[in-house]
């Protein structure tokens, strides 16, 4: 999974997220597929974004769905 995420961010800006079905400290550990330049942000559970360095982390928000069995989780970013 970490060489696919690292072809994504070969030379340009990325942001990818989604529900990766794993916690960060768990097993396996979310933050073991993270590229070299770039980073995770994650809601507490399995959904996570990366980002690639060109993008400041600002803020994250979590939020109540009524549709899905995840909540909402939005990441806020600057150039």
């Amino acid at each position: 999974m970490k060489s696919i995420i690292s072809s994504y961010n070969s030379g340009g800006s990325v942001i990818l997220g989604g529900d990766w079905n794993m916690t960060y400290g768990g097993s396996p550990n979310a933050q073991t597929y993270v590229p070299s330049g770039m980073y995770r942000k994650g809601d507490g559970s399995v959904q996570h974004f990366l980002a690639s360095n060109g993008f400041a982390f600002s803020s994250t928000r979590v939020m109540s769905l009524d549709w899905t069995d995840h909540p909402g989780f939005q990441i806020y970013v600057s150039r």
